[in-house]
């Protein structure tokens, strides 16, 4: 699902646009994302989150077995080294696969903090059972660069990230004064220094989430841009081919659809193509004027819509008071009746119309036939015209077919 376009469409006008251009009008340090907004960006960049957490955890799991092959301890404690590494890697591994579980959607900072905390305290239990405050020392640091790399790369919310922060500098902090063999000021200067680590890296990432921020703000304006310029340009499409008065396709659009007709599309034919005019009509519009001749438009307009068999029908205005009708894989005799049913519907209208003998509106119909390919609309077009002309002839309000069969 598309939020951007939901949220687009839920806000009136372009108040959501105007929030995007406020927000990037803000100084880089003042920029706060609200929270339907915040929710946006966060599954707009769910899938790449998702992606980073699970190769830093592989990756992180690489390291932590590579490294092994450097390790200096007393050979007695290297199956124990062993099984420590394979651990943390296991528990990496599995939390890299964790994070691409459905059940961990939205909670994959559990997997990252607790597999964290477990390798602080894998590694440096290790180092203060084996009674090496070098082994300590390096299990700790390897592990908060490790920390302090997810910490800046990984888009987890920033609270959890804190959280994280604070509580492998206190654990790391417990395993340096459980050395007991440094002097209290050494110890100090070390958590200190680890302290003031993930200080930096904590703020580091504060400035590259602003950074992104911006970029995701920069790219849903943009986005919703083109999607309003696109939406503007089917509207002002839609306009140039609806006839605004009457609601139906306009001659443009008649004219498009016969081009687009291919010759060789077997399932138009045989097709009928009616010229439909409405009698006495400029009679109708001296007595009564144009407002009324409009709305008699109007209500032929809908009447003739009505008497349509289905989509594959096709009913525009040709042009003032004309419409065309083109009926598709139509015989002659069910043409006729479908013509006819329009027919009626006019006459049962009942509009007034004091300049014709009948008093009410009515219309001549004109039929034309084209049984099989080629198809040649513009001679079609004539053909149906010649028919109205005849009906007209005939007194009007009357349906008359082509007498040559267009094949």
């Amino acid at each position: 699902m598309n939020r951007l376009a939901d949220m687009a469409a839920a806000v009136p006008g372009d108040d959501l646009s105007r929030r995007l251009d406020a927000l990037l009008a803000l100084r880089l340090r003042d920029l706060k994302l609200p929270a339907d907004i915040m929710a946006l960006y966060k599954e707009r960049t769910y899938k790449s989150t998702i992606y980073m957490m699970f190769n830093w955890c592989i990756a992180i799991s690489v390291i932590v077995m590579a490294t092994s092959i450097f390790d200096v301890q007393p050979p007695g404690y290297r199956p124990l080294n062993i099984i420590c590494r394979i651990s943390i890697a296991t528990i990496f591994i599995a939390s890299a696969y964790g994070v691409r579980l459905k059940s961990f959607r939205h909670r994959e900072h559990y997997l990252i903090i607790s597999a964290c905390l477990l390798m602080l305290a894998i590694g440096g239990g290790f180092g203060i059972f084996v009674h090496d405050p070098s082994v300590v020392d390096g299990r700790l640091n390897m592990s908060i660069l490790a920390i302090s790399t997810g910490v800046y790369f990984l888009r987890i919310d920033r609270r959890y990230l804190v959280w994280l922060a604070v509580s492998s500098t206190l654990l790391t902090a417990v395993f340096i004064a459980g050395w007991g063999q440094d002097p209290v000021a050494s110890k100090i200067q070390i958590i200190v220094f680890y302290t003031a680590t993930m200080c930096g890296t904590l703020y580091a990432r504060s400035i590259q989430d602003v950074h992104l921020y911006q970029s995701f703000l920069l790219n849903a304006r943009e986005e919703i841009r083109v999607r309003t310029a696109q939406e503007r340009g089917e509207q002002l499409s839609k306009i140039a081919y609806i006839d605004k008065l009457t609601g139906l396709p306009n001659r443009r659009y008649f004219d498009e659809i016969c081009c687009s007709m291919s010759d060789t599309t077997k399932s138009l034919f045989p097709l009928a193509l009616c010229m439909v005019d409405i009698d006495h009509f400029k009679r109708l519009n001296d007595s009564l004027g144009h407002l009324q001749g409009d709305r008699c438009l109007t209500l032929i307009a809908a009447a003739l819509r009505n008497s349509m068999r289905g989509d594959s029908d096709i009913l525009a205005r040709y042009g003032g008071e004309e419409f065309i009708i083109v009926l598709p894989n139509t015989k002659l005799s069910d043409a006729l009746d479908v013509v006819e049913r329009m027919r009626e519907a006019v006459f049962k209208l009942a509009h007034p119309n004091p300049g014709s003998p009948k008093g009410v509106v009515t219309a001549s119909f004109g039929v034309a036939m084209c049984t099989a390919p080629p198809l040649g609309i513009e001679e079609l077009i004539a053909q149906a015209d010649a028919a109205l002309y005849r009906a007209k002839a005939r007194g009007r309000n009357c349906v008359v077919s082509c007498v040559r069969v267009l094949s």
